[in-house]
C-alpha cells in the first residue's frame, strides 16, 4: 500500500478514511485478543498465579482503548476542520462577490 502515493496523486481523501480505520481496527484487534483478563477474577481478588501474565495483558487492553479513542477524536478533528474550511471558503467566496458588485 502507497499511501504517500496515494495522497500526492489526483486522488484525494484517501486518508481520511485509512488512517482512522487502520488505527481502530489495530485497537479493535487488541481489545478481542486480550479482553478477557480484564474479567478475569484472578489478579483483582485474589493472588495472580506464577504463570499468570494478566497484570500486562491488562495493559495491552487498555492501549488497545486508547489506540480506538484516539481514532475516534481524529477522525472528529479532521472532519471539524474540513467543515471549518469549506465554511470559510463559502464566506471568501460571498465577500469576493459583493465586492465585485460594489465596484460595478
Amino acid at each position: 500500500m502507497d499511501v504517500v502515493g496515494g495522497e500526492s496523486s489526483g486522488a484525494t481523501g484517501q486518508l481520511l478514511v485509512l488512517y482512522p480505520m487502520l488505527i481502530s481496527l489495530i485497537g479493535a484487534g487488541v481489545i478481542v485478543a486480550t479482553g478477557h483478563s480484564l474479567f478475569a477474577s484472578e489478579g483483582w481478588l485474589d493472588v495472580e498465579a506464577a504463570g499468570s501474565d494478566l497484570r500486562g495483558m491488562r495493559g495491552v487492553c487498555l492501549v488497545g482503548c486508547t489506540f480506538c479513542y484516539m481514532a475516534i477524536r481524529n477522525f472528529l478533528a479532521t472532519a471539524q476542520t474540513l467543515m471549518d474550511k469549506r465554511r470559510y471558503a463559502r464566506t471568501m467566496k460571498k465577500s469576493r462577490s459583493t465586492k465585485a458588485a460594489k465596484l460595478e
